[in-house]
């Protein structure tokens, strides 16, 4: 329905930078076809250079491209057009995480609480920061934060495992993931199954739920063929030379 709609309002205008930019994104997020979405975010960007959203989604294409330095250039142009956008500043915090600048990633995941206390993701960012500079218990108060506030919110749940199975927390970590498998009965959650899983070191049960989210096509995939995805707990990094792992992501690829 998105794509239907999309694509009706080019057919009404083709100079719509908001039309482009939601095709851009599914093409993205659904078709994983970068390069179609790289199309549509340029048009976007063409006719409407003040567009903060072209601008900040083009960001985290870059991200999933291995652009790092383009993606911080665009993802900086969104927060000049909109300084105090807590979603932005939200995803500058990963994006400056995974192009290795701890201490700026940890600047916009505090900036983003000062503007929202109530911001479930800028506490998990928040965490994700704190845990770039091997501050793992603050990190996982920041994610227990994250999780009491937001107790349906798999982004945190993920993470939460993560922490605890890093402090050794193995107990901790199993109860989580029972609270992300009961969420999979009424979520989209399995690349957040997968995750918590290949943290905990359940190799087999990542796979499987990784698998799952290939089936649903998971809005994860193209920052995990990236190798861009969960800053500094990325627990795939361990998985990079499996064969099956492989094997799930080029199914990925091939199906576009």
């Amino acid at each position: 329905r998105a794509r239907h709609y999309a694509l009706k309002a080019l057919e009404l205008s083709e100079s719509l930078a908001e039309a482009h930019t939601s095709l851009g994104a599914i093409h993205l997020f659904y078709d994983w076809d970068i390069e179609a979405a790289r199309r549509e975010y340029l048009k976007a960007i063409a006719v409407n250079p003040g567009y903060v959203t072209a601008h900040w989604w083009y960001a985290f294409l870059l991200l999933a491209s291995g652009q790092l330095q383009d993606a911080r250039r665009e993802l900086d142009q969104a927060l000049r057009l909109d300084p105090l956008s807590v979603p932005i500043l939200v995803d500058a915090a990963s994006l400056y995480l995974e192009s290795g600048d701890q201490s700026g990633a940890l600047s916009v995941a505090l900036k983003a609480l000062e503007l929202d206390s109530t911001s479930t993701l800028a506490r998990v960012n928040l965490g994700l920061a704190l845990a770039a500079q091997n501050r793992l218990p603050e990190a996982l108060g920041a994610f227990e934060e994250a999780a009491a506030a937001e107790p349906e919110s798999a982004r945190a749940l993920e993470f939460l495992v993560a922490g605890h199975a890093r402090l050794g927390q193995r107990q901790a970590a199993e109860k989580v993931i029972a609270r992300l498998l009961a969420l999979s009965n009424r979520k989209y959650v399995a690349c957040e199954v997968a995750f918590a899983y290949a943290s905990a070191g359940h190799t087999d049960q990542a796979l499987t739920w990784l698998e799952r989210a290939v089936g649903d096509r998971s809005t994860c995939i193209p920052w995990l063929r990236a190798g861009r995805f969960g800053g500094p707990l990325n627990p795939f990094r361990a998985l990079t030379d499996n064969r099956q792992y492989q094997e799930i992501l080029a199914k990925a690829a091939s199906n576009q």
